[in-house]
């Protein structure tokens, strides 16, 4: 029941299943294991860590139990500690692929991408061919800001590997911000490659979406149609609920956008995950004070952890102008007719001049 729950992302009920569970059987080393990935999925890296260190103590070869205590001290701020948990699940595992791009990807938050290559580079020599690497260093490209990079890649791997869908359904969520035409083009082609790949889909239906916002107003119908469908096998994952909902809530589906998932579940899945902007989503279901301070605690949740980010990398000391002042630059798309632009006008109108 504990293991159902949380696949529904229903985690605090899973908690207490697993707890009840627990006290019926004491010395039962899954159900702490359990715990423990509840715990990190909470975002409670401090419980995960409690249930962890016993289970490495009783199987200290175990990679995967590293690669969770990786991820509970990276929820507690700890990211020397858990690049060296991960450091040593691959070395207990040297083909532990998910190590691999654990590792890559906190070196990668941590703003060292060259590392993060490198490390993706050691991956690709131990385990020639893994899907998941070629992934990882596309996202890696990303966050550098490599974007050309990252498409040319990719499109290498669509001609070397002319039936893999993979590619073509990553190529398409890369562009999906940029170029929704083509992330269109390559959700197709991985569609017709994979047609019964859900996630595949999702991302049809999010290019469809996106395609219709630019310019193709009549893609929405078939944006929709496909979201529809997709919400019709049951609630959709945690990962494609955003997308889905968005689709139906442009096309005014109330009931269809109250039917993806479970409000608590998903915000804190989305809090924990750093997806700030499908909080906007939250607030028309945001309908009663019980939601409202539920939807205030996934914004806590959420800050939480870019506090957490923030600490692990400290500010560089600013440069100052000739004149001893400090140069600030202000950077959005949206200093405009825009909500954010409402919000920094005072930016604008009271900094003090005499130090800026």
């Amino acid at each position: 029941l504990g293991s159902a729950l949380r696949r529904n992302r229903r985690l605090d009920e899973a908690v207490q299943a697993l707890t009840r569970a627990r006290g019926l059987a004491p010395g039962q080393p899954n159900i702490r294991f359990n715990l423990a990935n509840i715990h990190n999925d909470r975002g409670d890296g401090a419980a995960a860590q409690a249930e962890i260190v016993p289970l490495i103590s009783a199987q200290p070869a175990d990679p995967e139990l590293r690669r969770m205590l990786a991820r509970a001290l990276r929820h507690q701020g700890d990211l020397d500690g858990a690049d060296a948990a991960l450091a040593e699940a691959i070395r207990l595992a040297p083909r532990h692929a998910d190590a691999w791009c654990d590792r890559a990807m906190l070196a990668s938050e941590r703003q060292r991408h060259d590392e993060a290559l490198g490390i993706l580079d050691e991956a690709a020599a131990q385990i020639p061919g893994e899907t998941s690497i070629v992934e990882r260093r596309a996202d890696v490209l990303v966050r550098a800001g490599r974007l050309d990079e990252a498409c040319t890649a990719l499109e290498a791997e669509i001609a070397a590997r002319p039936e893999a869908a993979w590619p073509h359904h990553l190529l398409a969520r890369l562009l999906l911000e940029t170029d929704a035409p083509a992330a269109l083009a390559h959700a197709e082609a991985a569609a017709a490659l994979a047609p019964r790949d859900a996630a595949i889909a999702v991302t049809r239906a999010h290019a469809l979406h996106r395609t219709a916002q630019s310019g193709r107003p009549e893609r929405l119908q078939e944006a929709y149609d496909l979201a529809r469908a997709l919400a019709a096998q049951g609630p959709p994952p945690a990962e494609h609920a955003f997308a889905i909902r968005s689709i139906l809530a442009q096309a005014g589906d109330v009931d269809g956008v109250r039917a993806v998932g479970d409000f608590a579940a998903l915000g804190r899945y989305w809090a924990l995950n750093g997806h700030h902007g499908a909080f906007l989503s939250q607030l028309p279901l945001a309908d009663t004070p019980e939601r409202r301070r539920e939807l205030l605690e996934q914004h806590r949740l959420w800050a939480t952890r870019i506090e957490r980010r923030a600490a692990a990398s400290p500010p560089l000391a600013p440069g100052r102008a000739p004149s001893g002042k400090l140069r600030v630059g202000f950077l959005s798309s949206d200093v405009r007719r825009h909500p954010v632009g409402y919000f920094a006008q005072g930016l604008f109108e009271h900094y003090d001049p005499d130090r800026f």
